[in-house]
């Protein structure tokens, strides 16, 4: 018998700043890495996202924003299942 989890692999999707107001709506609630432009990394569930600002809660449910033209892209996973 195969183990659930290595049965999912994961993958690892990036958006772009030029598209995050097209793409993102849908993963509200949804944990993401958000890469500014000068590298730093955070780590938080998406609040919400309009055409000039991103919204997320870290995990200490501290709420931040960022203006969209500081973000190089935002990173999410999704987990399929894998071809044996």
């Amino acid at each position: 018998l195969h183990d659930t989890l290595s049965e999912m692999s994961k993958q690892l999707i990036r958006i772009k700043s030029k598209d995050l107001t097209a793409k993102l709506n849908e993963l509200i609630g949804i944990e993401i890495h958000i890469v500014l432009d000068n590298g730093i990394t955070f780590l938080g569930s998406l609040a919400s996202i309009d055409h000039d600002k991103i919204a997320f809660y870290d995990s200490r449910k501290h709420a931040h924003q960022f203006p969209i033209t500081d973000v190089y892209e935002v990173i999410y996973e999704t987990r399929k299942a894998a071809k044996l």
